[in-house]
């Protein structure tokens, strides 16, 4: 049961909660109104008698993080029960970043409360729409998994100062793949695991449910992804004969040059894998020759003249009106001689 409702307010009062989108054994997400009247999404992290500083301080480097393909952390905070603010790094103006607020209560619970802009829906609501036509496009698919190969190799990269080689986003799925303007932005990369609750999904590589994560983790995770996606195979399907003998989903509903890229990225080795996640994406794109394409996108200008296909009553009506001035400037013409 969520802990708070409908209308309470967080954060030191400055955002009223107004719709629950999910939640669980630790957490709750909701949609909030903040200062300035505009809807964000707030994630309310129960981190019991933690301090929640080594959390804090994690996500602080996430919220400097800037890619197209990354879900922004435009606000970070740690609570005390009560919603008073102990720590605060946001872009809300009059906040010092970064900064003790408040000495936190001895004995009291900690809550991390993120704030993050609100998307249009997640992939996974996205893919179950299109579903009763036949599924996305594929052009729209490839679109989406080179966006999120974009953006979880830019984390692998930003997160290489803190770990050595990069670290893995952990719980790539498409329910934190959150759609903005056409582009696939990740989410919840570097949120408390063991706060958020439960193992890794079913989804993930071998090493990262051994808990020995690698930046190609997430490779894994979004080939697996794409199979979903493409075909509607499920992870909990593992045991209803559409997986072979080490649990990878049945890929012979893929072309055989997408399922030589699927196998590789699913190695089990991950240095068996492609080096980085787009250049799978990029791969998946040629075997499938197609080009990924944003959803709805313009069709590229033609270049037809534009009068080409014209209807012959068009070009009557002017050809008749052109005779019609030619005949006026004609007997303009004469009469100016007679005169």
């Amino acid at each position: 049961m969520a802990r708070y409702k409908r209308d309470d307010e967080v954060v030191d009062a400055q955002y009223r909660l107004t719709e629950l989108l999910g939640q669980g054994p630790k957490s709750e997400t909701w949609v909030a109104v903040g200062p300035d009247g505009g809807p964000v999404v707030l994630k309310v992290i129960d981190l019991g008698h933690r301090s929640g500083d080594a959390e804090f301080e994690v996500l602080s480097q996430v919220r400097r993080c800037q890619h197209p393909n990354v879900l922004a952390v435009t606000g970070l905070w740690l609570c005390d029960s009560g919603g008073n603010i102990v720590r605060s790094d946001s872009d809300a103006e009059g906040e010092p970043d970064g900064r003790t607020l408040a000495p936190p209560v001895s004995g009291a619970t900690t809550e991390l409360v993120v704030a993050q802009p609100l998307g249009e829906q997640n992939l996974a609501r996205c893919a179950e729409a299109a579903r009763a036509a036949g599924g996305l496009p594929l052009g729209e698919l490839l679109w989406y998994v080179e966006g999120v190969a974009r953006g979880v190799d830019y984390l692998s990269r930003q997160s290489a100062p803190m770990h050595k080689g990069g670290a893995a986003h952990g719980n790539l799925k498409p329910e934190n793949v959150i759609l903005i303007g056409g582009e696939a932005k990740v989410a919840d990369y570097g949120f408390p695991k063991k706060s958020l609750g439960g193992p890794p999904t079913d989804d993930a590589a071998p090493e990262l449910r051994a808990g020995k994560p690698v930046p190609q983790s997430d490779q894994y995770a979004l080939a697996m992804m794409f199979v979903h996606l493409r075909t509607g195979w499920l992870p909990s399907e593992r045991d209803s004969g559409r997986a072979d003998q080490d649990g990878l989903p049945d890929l012979s509903a893929l072309t055989p040059g997408e399922r030589a890229v699927v196998q590789r990225a699913t190695s089990a080795a991950p240095g068996d894998r492609y080096p980085t996640a787009l250049d799978m994406a990029q791969a998946l794109a040629r075997a499938c020759n197609v080009t990924p394409r944003r959803a709805n996108a313009s069709p590229l200008p033609s270049s037809t003249p534009p009068d080409a296909g014209a209807s012959p009553v068009r070009f009557w009506l002017v050809g008749a009106f052109v005779l019609l001035a030619l005949v006026a400037a004609i007997a303009c013409y004469v009469i100016w001689v007679g005169m």
